[in-house]
């Protein structure tokens, strides 16, 4: 079977499913990449663990029927039950009315199971398919397929605005990935999509509450149809942005050893992510993320993120993501490496920050630390702070 058979073209298919099958067919995810070697054997006990996960999750899969007649594919979102042998049953989490009504027009293909950057392509056979549930009989094996070179993760409760020449959409992001996102926009009447033009840019706002996440240009590279609401995939415009005018002397970059570590919450999935840092300013620093993982795009906002130092000190701060670059040739193998500006620290913190950093540049230099303050005064007269003159008006 073709890989391009397991992601039918949506557009292709308006001109030959009717008004009600066009409802189930769900957003395709991106075009597959040709795998580099055979596809990968997963035997029955891996499935039904991949099975039980998703339902732990509470994610669907995907049960794939093809037209008897049109050739053409449907996929409908299904919810596997707790599976502990090979019977497995999957109550529908969309409409299955033209799959029942018409048992001759569309015959049974095979499920996807989403698994991270791969899909798990199971063909089992058909015990009963109702309006509630289908129920099947698992095979002895299924196959590993690459479904893209990076992941794309989930989103939660993020919120979004696309504007073009003034004309403004509302919706919510679905998910995204260091290179690419997906939200879902509605129309407002007498809005209609015609009035975007997806040949030119358009200005995307990610929010979360009255937080804003993300600001800037995209372009529109892939997209459903729909009249009421759309799936639209864009792309980032830049790769690297300027948050800061540039500065006549650059703020030194410090590779420390332990290296310190970056610990946040993403903004967009919730997840807890911890990255190594590479290089350190007070006014910036620098990690690196594999690309088939990477959560990072430029413009990206994180209202809180902590810095651990090896000695176990801890420094807290809202910080942007500046610019996000391959940093190896083969980028399907390579890694991306990540420039962070630091835009809110506290002042505390900041001293903490910056006292470290000097001590990496001359190990005899403190600042605000504790002194003797008769040591203190020596140093003032020696040095000149305090000249005679000076001395003479405070009598």
């Amino acid at each position: 079977m073709e890989r391009a058979n397991l992601f039918p073209d949506a557009a292709q298919a308006d001109t030959l499913v009717s008004t009600q099958e066009k409802l189930l067919i769900s957003p395709p995810p991106p075009p597959a990449v040709e795998a580099a070697c055979p596809a990968k054997q997963i035997s029955q006990h891996q499935l039904i663990n991949k099975l039980n996960y998703l339902n732990f999750r509470d994610k669907p899969l995907y049960v794939n029927f093809r037209h008897k007649q049109y050739h053409r594919a449907l996929s409908i979102k299904a919810k596997p039950q707790p599976c502990q042998d090979d019977r497995l049953t999957c109550l529908w989490q969309q409409d299955a009315g033209s799959i029942v009504d018409q048992p001759d027009g569309f015959g049974f293909q095979n499920i996807l199971i989403p698994d991270g950057n791969r899909f798990l392509v199971a063909e089992p056979q058909v015990l009963e398919i109702s309006r509630r549930a289908i129920r099947l009989i698992l095979p002895e094996s299924c196959r590993a397929e690459d479904a893209r070179s990076a992941r794309r993760h989930s989103c939660r409760n993020i919120n979004a605005y696309v504007t073009q020449n003034g004309a403004l959409f509302y919706g919510s992001m679905v998910d995204f990935s260091a290179f690419s996102f997906r939200v879902q926009v509605q129309t407002t009447p007498p809005q209609t999509f015609d009035w975007v033009d997806t040949d030119l840019a358009v200005n995307v706002i990610l929010f979360d509450g009255n937080k804003t996440l993300y600001s800037g240009e995209c372009r529109i590279i892939k997209q459903t149809h729909g009249h009421k609401d759309r799936y639209w995939v864009l792309e980032t415009l830049k790769r690297n942005i300027r948050r800061f005018r540039p500065k006549e002397f650059r703020s030194d970059r410090h590779h420390m050893v332990p290296l310190p570590t970056i610990i946040f919450s993403h903004p967009l999935s919730k997840q807890i992510i911890s990255l190594d840092v590479l290089n350190l300013s007070g006014s910036g620093l620098a990690v690196e993320e594999e690309y088939g993982h990477a959560v990072l795009f430029p413009g990206l906002i994180i209202p809180e993120m902590g810095i651990r130092f090896g000695d176990g000190s801890y420094a807290t701060c809202t910080a942007q993501i500046i610019y996000s670059q391959v940093n190896d040739g083969d980028s399907a193998k390579g890694i991306l490496k990540c420039g962070i500006a630091l835009l809110d620290v506290p002042i505390d913190d900041h001293i903490k920050l910056l006292t470290l950093l000097h001590q990496v540049k001359d190990k005899n230099a403190h600042v605000c630390n504790r002194v003797n303050l008769d040591d203190l005064w020596k140093f003032f007269f020696a040095t000149g702070f305090i000249y005679p003159g000076k001395y003479k008006l405070n009598e």
